[in-house]
């Protein structure tokens, strides 16, 4: 029950969790969607980069490697691998929003 609550934000809190109906929330659509299009557009960024480097990967011999594997070793050249993290945080952010 709401009284259980100090009053202020606390109680105010309790009440709107009692009942379905009187929990109403504004939803910052315009603001939502604005940060979801920022987000795709970093993601799309992001995968014409992996697309590129897929490109010069597979025109350079001793790259290709990294088209058939997901596993690094010891000094190897880690941009695709640090592309990959960067386009993984960006999609968790995104997911999560």
């Amino acid at each position: 029950m709401e009284e259980d609550y100090v009053p202020g934000l606390p109680r105010l809190a309790a009440l709107q969790d009692s009942n379905d109906s009187v929990c109403i929330f504004r939803r910052f659509g315009d603001l939502s969607v604005r940060l979801l299009i920022a987000k795709e557009i970093e993601l799309e960024q992001l995968a014409s980069k992996l697309k590129k480097l897929d490109r010069e990967d597979d025109e350079n011999p001793a790259m290709r490697w990294r088209l058939k594997s997901v596993d690094f070793y010891e000094g190897c050249d880690p941009t695709q691998r640090n592309l990959l993290r960067e386009i993984e945080q960006k999609i968790n952010e995104y997911c999560l929003f």
